[in-house]
């Protein structure tokens, strides 16, 4: 499995909280989301948090593709902007899934991200196929 970096900030802090992870197996888009601590923890709306945490990748996602590529950033976020409203409006594909309890097994999960062994919660875990003629591009 490929799987990305934890960030030394997040490997430092005792109470660090893994909130998405993304894959792309068995030819279809599979994410695991930590839905409720928001709402539940510090009576933030859940909905807000996560546009936050969207938009913050989405810059964060801009300045790799200006960095690696030599794209504009701006440019960028509006691309992505205009394919995540267009994906809203007319999916690719069904977005299925339900919540499992957080998993405590596993060196992914308790020994990487201590804090999800200790977290009570549930996760919403959901995949869906991808239609290879409706990959992004």
């Amino acid at each position: 499995m490929n799987v990305r970096p934890v960030p030394e900030p997040a490997l430092r802090d005792p109470d660090a909280v893994e909130m998405a992870r993304v894959w792309i197996a068995e030819r279809g888009l599979h994410r695991s989301l930590k839905i409720g601590m928001y709402q539940e923890s510090y009576d933030v709306p859940e909905q807000r948090a996560w546009g936050t945490i969207l938009a913050d990748m989405t810059r964060h996602i801009a300045n790799a593709l200006r960095e690696k590529y030599g794209l504009d950033a701006e440019k960028s976020i509006d691309l992505i902007r205009d394919a995540y409203i267009g994906e809203l409006a007319s999916p690719t594909s069904d977005a299925k899934g339900g919540f499992v309890p957080a998993r405590t097994e596993g060196a992914l999960h308790s020994h990487v991200i201590p804090a999800l062994s200790r977290d009570p919660s549930f996760h919403r875990t959901c995949s869906c196929e991808m239609d290879p003629g409706s990959r992004p591009g």
